[in-house]
């Protein structure tokens, strides 16, 4: 997932279309896939031990 998050932010485009539903994270789930856009709404510097944490609790 670490290495999803760096490509997303390196290429802010396939993010924007991602937002808009465009476009889906193969081999990743919906929860973890709203889990990585609302990192990058928020402009959090979130952890890949934050999005496993708040997965397993959804």
């Amino acid at each position: 997932m670490l290495e999803i998050i760096q490509y997303l932010n390196k290429n802010k485009s396939i993010l924007s279309l991602l937002k808009e539903g465009k476009v889906s994270l193969v081999n990743i789930s919906t929860v973890e896939e709203k889990l990585i856009i609302e990192s990058f709404e928020n402009k959090e510097k979130k952890t890949l031990k934050d999005l496993y944490s708040a997965y397993w609790r959804a």
